[in-house]
């Protein structure tokens, strides 16, 4: 019973996740494309689940295997383009389709064999591969129900194995292009830095195909004599397909931190951290606006007041809000300044220790000279003076999340090399040093 119940958690992962989507995703822009995913995902561990049952009837088995002809070559294709919606809008043509013809003809070829075999010889078949294993196919070598066996159990293994080895070469690529490496996955769990969701959504697949590879040498005889390995199995597909569901839900986010992720529910605060979390709130959504919205942000800002500390004082915004406001440019995220906001402000560049100009230059490809002058363009201010208020900025809000923080670390974590040099930018660009402003602070 426990080994059937282990044996469906990624089906119920799947579902689990298909409905969270469907209630809170559709408006995103690769919602139809995830749909499809997931709803191949389910058939696919269903058929599974069913496959790795000790219970599971012959017929049955007949019946879903046929089923699998349409799902299982289909579940590679639908990732990828569900990873390609993810990057931007595509014009699909209908070459990019031809997939579809694969299992397509192994389910029509399937059925016209199952139609010619009959039903009762395929549940006799079955229930011998079932107790006696591989084994048993050559006693009916020449008969027209090993030709059954070789389209539905042979050729879609090989069919499968050739879609892994492509999708193997397609992340790799997308990874050396984006230049995914472990040590931004371990900066993203261990020290609070930013990711790429894709490369989040990656890892999960990669993780998913490590096991759907494992699984096509072996067939039902073996894994029912090996439970423990075909739990394993099943745990780990399920642990990737709800990694790969919840993040998923940041898809129209380019990059993400581990503390966003903590706070999918916006309005879950009290009030103790309700500033703290609203302040966050509005610094995501300015890295993720456009500069039409950004001017509108600012118009609307210009005609409230800040809120008033108890002497009375407007409170001034932060830097980087501040910054953010003078954009009246039109900054497409392809374009080279908005390739620069996204660096700065969703990846946190700026938090790298002794970061240059020339540094950036590398990331987007082009001269440092040409980087400086667009900066100063748009910004009015040089690149020297937006990243230290950019770090300032990180460490006010990293200042009153650590309130317990030596000045050394917090100099570290904020991109300085020295406790003397984050006092003295600090001082420059707050006008107070950071025991003076923590004090303001206690005092609201």
């Amino acid at each position: 019973m426990l080994h059937d119940i282990i044996g469906f958690l990624p089906f119920m992962a799947c579902l689990f996740w298909m409905i969270v989507h469907i209630l809170a995703s559709f408006r995103t822009s690769a919602f139809g494309h995830l749909l499809l995913l997931l709803i191949i995902s389910v058939l696919l561990f269903f058929i599974d689940g069913y496959y790795s049952s000790m219970n599971g009837e012959a017929e049955v088995f007949v019946w879903l295997t046929l089923l699998s002809q349409l799902v299982s070559p289909s579940i590679i294709p639908a990732s990828l383009i569900y990873l390609r919606s993810y990057k931007g809008p595509r014009v699909y043509r209908p070459v990019h389709f031809l997939w579809v013809a694969v299992p397509a003809g192994l389910f029509a070829a399937t059925g016209l064999l199952m139609t010619l075999v009959g039903q009762e010889q395929l549940v006799e078949f079955v229930s011998v591969l079932k107790s006696s294993g591989f084994e048993a196919v050559q006693n009916y070598r020449g008969q027209i129900v090993f030709s059954y066996f070789i389209w539905s159990s042979i050729l879609v293994r090989i069919v499968i194995s050739l879609e892994l080895i492509y999708m193997l070469i397609d992340l790799s690529s997308t990874c050396i292009k984006n230049r995914y490496t472990f040590s931004r996955l371990w900066a993203f769990f261990f020290k609070g830095k930013s990711i790429d969701v894709l490369q989040l959504l990656i890892t999960s697949m990669v993780f998913l195909g490590v096991v759907y590879a494992l699984r096509l040498p072996y067939f039902k005889a073996y894994l029912d004599q090996h439970t423990v390995i075909m739990s394993l199995m099943s745990v780990i597909s399920a642990l990737s397909l709800f990694f790969f569901g919840f993040y998923a839900l940041f898809a129209e986010k380019k990059a993400v931190t581990l503390r966003q992720t903590f706070t999918v529910m916006r309005f879950n605060y009290n009030r103790s951290n309700k500033d703290l979390i609203i302040g966050e709130m509005v610094e995501d959504m300015l890295g993720a606006t456009d500069s039409a919205a950004l001017r509108s942000l600012r118009e609307n800002i210009d005609r409230v007041p800040g809120p008033e500390s108890p002497s009375g004082e407007t409170a001034s915004r932060s830097p980087a809000l501040s910054i953010l406001s003078l954009m009246d440019k039109s900054l497409d995220r392809s374009s080279l300044m908005g390739q620069f906001q996204r660096l700065m402000l969703e990846e946190q560049l700026y938090l790298q220790p002794g970061l240059s100009l020339s540094d950036v230059a590398d990331r987007l490809e082009t001269n440092k000279t040409y980087i400086s002058k667009l900066v100063n363009n748009t910004y009015n201010i040089g690149f020297p003076e937006l990243l230290n208020i950019l770090r300032i900025d990180y460490a006010e809000h990293y200042i009153m999340v650590h309130k317990d923080a030596k000045q050394e670390q917090i100099a570290q974590e904020c991109g300085f090399f020295s406790a003397s040099s984050f006092n003295t930018v600090f001082k420059k660009v707050t006008g107070m040093t950071p025991k003076v402003w923590i004090a303001s602070q206690n005092k609201k």
